[in-house]
């Protein structure tokens, strides 16, 4: 154990000297203010600062090839893959310029190392396959694209390359630290940044770390209704809506919010049935998706909630866990098996009528059933 060094000089010195030090104005003017950007913010003000560069490529070629896209950070390991499709819509926009279909590029072995280890290739390694492609697809250009990510930047760099010579023809290199000191698009009065603020602190950034997240969900829910002794319990479908207040974090993996929520009475009670009556949901939510960035194919998580049920009749715990499966950008569908822990209802009186003819409530003695048991919740979301 690392013991920290004790100071000789006595306690009022450094009492003294902190209170010199943050009166101090140099101290003040070290202050920082911490400003988050979302990821998805940041790669678009990237892509789009390329995409100003297409003419400058239009002038150099006619037909390119996308050969290869790496990506390096802590990213998920398929975000290449939606990196690549980015690029190819950019590229595609040009009018000067035809991208050319290239179904050999990039494309991966599993090969065996000096170690005996399995490992994956890509073709791309080989110095003379560039050239190879290049010829068979008919093109004289091929444009190679790698991005770095780093929570305090991101740099994405383009080069068109002539494979048969190894010429490269253009480069550029795209920074956010660059866009955030150039003071345009991603930074400003958007999210506020300013090099030194007017009380002394400056900006520190931080990119896709966290982000604010709001979900708002109708569904429906399959729940028990109140077990009444010898007709047993079914089951009902009551209609439901939930708001979700949280952060997203590690760059879109996770989610960690707290959920209010609503279910409403199913049906009118008969002489067989009761149904629950309106209920609040309470809970912390956590959710883990695993393919964030993947917009080819349903990015797919999972969630798990822990919480309280309560209503006018009854108050017990529940637990959810399921998958949810998103499409489109912000819509997302989820199927979540739920178990409600077993409880007592209480009664809520019943309306009787006096001999002369008056109306008073009469409170029903004791318990009225039991609720909980299995079920299910259907929701739609939309993500913010």
């Amino acid at each position: 154990m690392v013991r920290p060094l004790r100071s000789k000089l006595p306690l009022w010195v450094g009492l003294f000297a902190g209170v010199i030090t943050l009166c101090n104005p140099i101290f003040a003017e070290q202050k920082t203010k911490l400003v988050h950007i979302p990821f998805e913010k940041a790669e678009t003000e990237l892509l789009s600062r390329f995409q100003q560069d297409l003419p400058r490529l239009e002038r150099i070629a006619d037909k390119v090839a996308l050969y290869q896209v790496a990506a390096t950070g802590n990213l998920p390991s398929d975000y290449s893959m939606s990196l690549r499709q980015h690029l190819e819509e950019i590229l595609l926009t040009s009018r000067g310029l035809q991208l050319i279909d290239c179904a050999n590029c990039q494309v991966s072995r599993l090969i065996k190392d000096s170690e005996g280890n399995l490992k994956y290739e890509t073709f791309s390694e080989e110095p003379g396959r560039p050239a190879k492609v290049a010829s068979e697809i008919g093109v004289e250009y091929l444009v190679y694209a790698d991005l770095n990510y780093t929570p305090s930047d991101i740099q994405l760099r383009v080069r068109m390359i002539r494979p048969a010579s190894g010429e490269v023809a253009w480069t550029n290199e795209y920074s956010t630290a660059n866009i955030i000191s150039d003071r345009q698009r991603i930074v400003g009065r958007e999210y506020g940044i300013e090099q030194t603020q007017a009380d002394g602190s400056v900006s520190h950034i931080v990119i896709g770390e966290i982000a604010f997240s709001f979900v708002f969900s109708p569904g429906v829910a399959w729940l028990p209704t109140i077990d009444q002794g010898y007709y047993g319990s079914s089951r009902a479908m009551y209609p439901s809506l939930d708001i979700l207040i949280g952060e997203k974090y590690d760059n879109g993996h996770k989610r960690f919010g707290f959920l209010f929520g609503a279910i409403t009475k199913a049906a009118e009670d008969d002489a067989y049935t009761k149904h629950l009556p309106w209920a609040i949901r309470i809970a912390p939510q956590f959710r883990y998706t695993f393919n964030p960035y993947n917009t080819s194919a349903a990015r797919v998580s999972l969630i798990t909630e822990v919480g309280g049920l309560i209503s006018s009749q009854l108050a017990t715990a529940y637990l959810l866990m399921g998958p949810e499966f998103q499409m489109v950008k912000r819509f997302s569908v989820a199927l979540l098996p739920m178990f409600i822990l077993p409880t007592s209802v209480k009664g809520q009186g019943v309306l009787v009528e006096d001999p002369d003819g008056t109306f008073r409530t009469e409170a029903p003695a004791g318990s009225q059933g039991r609720f909980g048991g299995f079920g299910v919740l259907l929701k739609g979301s939309m993500n913010w």
